[in-house]
Order: C-alpha cells, then sequence, then structure tokens
C-alpha cells in the first residue's frame, strides 16, 4: 500500500537549467515533393521550473514551464532547382533558376508548459529514481537571419547569392515528453535533480516569400523543423 503524505509537506517546486539534442533532419516540401535537409542545431539552452504535489510516496503530480532557444543553420534544403520570376534590381522582371533554402538559418525561441506525474521507484542508497511523463502545449517563435537562395540568372548566365529573410512568427503545438531522472539529497529540504527526458513539442512551417535587397518572390517552398529529441536537465528540488 502507497504511504500517502502529510499535507504540510507534500508540495515542491522545482528550478533548473537544460541542454536540447535536437532531431537533426528537417524537410523541405515543395508539391508533392519532399527533400531531406542537412541541418544542426547550436546553442540550444532553456531554463526549466516547476511546482508539483506528492499525492504519496510513489506518485507524484505538477505543472512544469520551460523557456529555451535556438539556433538551426540549415543547408541545400531542395535538391532540385526551377525557374522563377523576380524584380531586378533595375525594377525590371527576371528570370533566375533558383535552388530554395540553399543556405538558411533561423532563431527559434520555444515556450512549454506540461501537466506531469511522477512514478517514484525504490531508493539506491540515497539516490531516489524516478519515471517522468508530461503532456501540454508548446510555443514556437521564429524568425531568419543571414539567409540566402542560389540563383542562376539566365540571361547572364551567371550565379549570385539572393538574400531573403522569414518574417518573426509564432505557432503552438501539441508537446508531450517522457523520462527518467533522480533525486540527490542535500538535506532535508533541499535535493539535486538529474534528468534524462525525450520531448517532442511539435514543429514549425517556415514558409519564405519575401525576398529583400530588391528582389521579390511569392513562394520558394516550405521547412518543416521538428522540435524534437532529447533533454539533459539539472536542477534544485525545494520540498515544504
Amino acid at each position: 500500500m502507497p504511504h500517502f503524505a502529510n499535507a504540510r509537506d507534500n508540495f515542491y517546486v522545482k528550478i533548473g537549467v537544460g541542454y536540447l539534442k535536437p532531431n537533426k533532419n528537417s524537410s523541405y516540401h515543395e508539391n508533392l515533393e519532399t527533400y531531406k535537409n542537412n541541418s544542426f542545431f547550436i546553442n540550444n539552452y532553456l531554463f526549466d521550473s516547476g511546482l508539483g504535489y506528492q499525492l504519496n510516496d510513489k506518485i507524484n503530480v505538477g505543472i512544469n514551464f520551460q523557456y529555451g532557444k535556438s539556433k538551426l543553420n540549415a543547408g541545400s534544403l531542395g535538391e532540385d532547382s526551377y525557374t522563377i520570376t523576380t524584380v531586378g534590381y533595375n525594377g525590371l522582371p527576371a528570370r533566375v533558376i533558383c535552388t530554395p533554402f540553399s543556405s538558411s538559418k533561423l532563431k527559434i525561441t520555444t515556450t512549454a508548459l506540461l501537466a506531469n506525474v511522477n512514478y517514484n521507484l525504490d531508493k539506491i542508497y540515497n539516490f531516489s529514481p524516478y519515471i517522468f511523463a508530461g503532456v501540454g502545449m508548446a510555443k514556437h517563435k521564429y524568425r531568419s537571419s543571414d539567409s540566402q537562395v542560389n540563383c542562376l540568372e539566365e540571361i547572364s548566365n551567371s550565379y549570385r547569392a539572393v538574400d531573403y529573410k522569414i518574417p518573426g512568427k509564432a505557432q503552438n503545438n501539441f508537446a508531450w515528453s517522457v523520462g527518467v531522472g533522480g533525486q540527490l539529497p542535500i538535506n532535508e529540504r533541499l535535493y539535486l535533480d538529474l534528468a534524462l527526458r525525450y520531448y517532442d513539442y511539435g514543429q514549425i512551417k517556415a514558409e519564405n516569400k519575401k525576398y529583400i535587397n530588391g528582389m521579390m518572390i511569392d513562394n520558394v517552398g516550405t521547412a518543416k523543423v521538428k522540435i524534437k529529441g532529447a533533454m539533459f536537465l539539472v536542477g534544485i528540488t525545494v520540498k515544504f
């Protein structure tokens, strides 16, 4: 039979930091064609906090809030080139052949709120392991920087790089996470908390519809970046 904790000592708060190791693959979609992207994330850190309640000696329930920032470097999203019509620097129409998303950098900010359950396992000496599961919502804000497509002008038959920007957008996604963790006591109230989780916070769809530097285009395709992977967390839990 599980032992139910006293109401006066079964609340706790958590605060910590984490590192994200996202799935490196994103994809580019053009009509019915899908291309894989060679991309990688950099600077993937997040802030993690939570409030919980210990129902008994086996079950904890709580709410987790996470805020993180990532940068995505992507290259050669489209394998095939195709001809588009743009407006040249002289204001006249120009026909160019472009490879979409030849070089793209996205700045991504993620905010997530999850309801979670911890199942506490038997102690191993002073180490208290647990299994974690959570579901909720994640909001992703993103914008591009230093992005280019490589274009071949039909008239001059020479390559040039055309800069573009993805305007800042926000998208909401269903989010879930599972993992394992454990606590080491510092004193009777403070605990060091370590966790390893798999997370899936949905995806962002980056639609490129606007060039800068005097070039305009209706659409060069959509990049879909999945926000999922491994999460490593280190924090402090305070029990009341």
